[in-house]
C-alpha cells in the first residue's frame, strides 16, 4: 500500500480524542468516590465479597469434581476397551473327523487374541446319535471324555487335538448317509487372560451326509451351544 495516497479524516481523529480523554478523565476521577463509597458502606461490601468468593469457590468444587469424574469414566472406558482389544480369545479354527470303523475328532484350537492364554484346559465329547435330536444339540452323545490342559497358547499359534475313538458301523454310515444320524462332538476350553480372568470357550459341532470331494468329513457348527465369554 502507498501510504503517501492515504487520506486521514481530521474530524475522525479529533473525535477518538475526545473519546479517550474522556475515559481518562473518568479513571483518575473514579478513586475518589470510590473510596468515598466502600467507607461508607464497608460492612455490606465486605459480605457481598465473601458470598462472591464463596460463590467462586463452590463453583470451582463443582467443576473440579465434574473433571475428576470425567478422567475416572475415561480410565475405566480405556480400561475396559484394553482389556477387551488386547485379551487372549482361544477358539477353534479347523475341526474335522477321520477314521471309517473307528472315528476320532481332530480339533484345532487357536489363540486369535493378542496376549498369551495361560492354564489351558480342553474337555471333549464325541457320540453317535440321531438326527435331528430331541434338542438337535446331540444331548444323548456317549460319554467320551478326555482332558488335556495346562498349556499356554501365545497369540497367533495353534494347538490340535485328538478325540479318543468313536466305533462307527456300516449301517451307522448309512444312516449318516441319508441324515438319520450325525455324530456330535461337543468341547470346552478354559483359560487365564492376561487380567487373570477365567475365560470359557464352548463349542457344539456335527457331521452328517457323506465327505466332501476331497474325502474329508467336515464338522459343522450347531445353531446353538457355541459361546465365548
Amino acid at each position: 500500500m502507498n501510504w503517501s495516497q492515504v487520506r486521514y479524516d481530521e474530524g475522525s481523529f479529533a473525535d477518538l480524542y475526545r473519546l479517550l480523554s474522556s475515559i481518562l478523565e473518568w479513571i483518575v476521577g473514579a478513586p475518589k468516590w470510590l473510596l468515598d463509597f466502600l467507607d461508607g458502606h464497608n460492612g455490606a461490601v465486605t459480605a457481598l465479597a465473601t458470598l462472591v468468593v464463596a460463590v467462586f469457590t463452590w463453583r470451582l468444587f463443582v467443576a473440579t469434581e465434574k473433571l475428576w469424574n470425567s478422567g475416572e469414566n475415561e480410565l475405566k472406558h480405556a480400561q475396559v476397551v484394553s482389556a477387551t482389544q488386547f485379551r487372549a480369545y482361544v477358539g477353534v479354527s479347523d475341526s474335522k473327523l477321520v477314521g471309517s470303523s473307528k472315528v476320532k475328532a481332530q480339533i484345532t484350537l487357536k489363540n486369535f487374541g493378542h496376549t498369551p492364554a495361560s492354564n489351558v484346559v480342553h474337555l471333549c465329547q464325541i457320540g453317535l446319535d440321531a438326527f435331528p435330536g430331541s434338542t438337535n444339540t446331540g444331548a444323548n452323545i456317549a460319554e467320551d471324555d478326555e482332558l488335556e490342559g495346562r498349556k499356554v497358547l501365545f497369540p497367533g499359534s495353534h494347538y490340535q487335538y485328538e478325540s479318543k475313538q468313536l466305533p462307527v458301523g456300516t449301517t451307522d454310515w448309512t444312516a449318516l448317509g441319508v441324515e438319520t444320524k450325525a455324530i456330535y462332538v461337543r468341547g470346552t476350553v478354559t483359560y487365564i487372560d492376561h487380567t487373570k480372568s477365567r475365560r470359557i470357550t464352548r463349542y457344539s459341532l456335527y457331521f452328517k451326509g457323506t465327505s466332501n470331494q476331497s474325502g474329508t468329513l467336515e464338522l459343522v457348527a450347531l445353531p446353538t451351544g457355541n459361546s465365548v465369554t
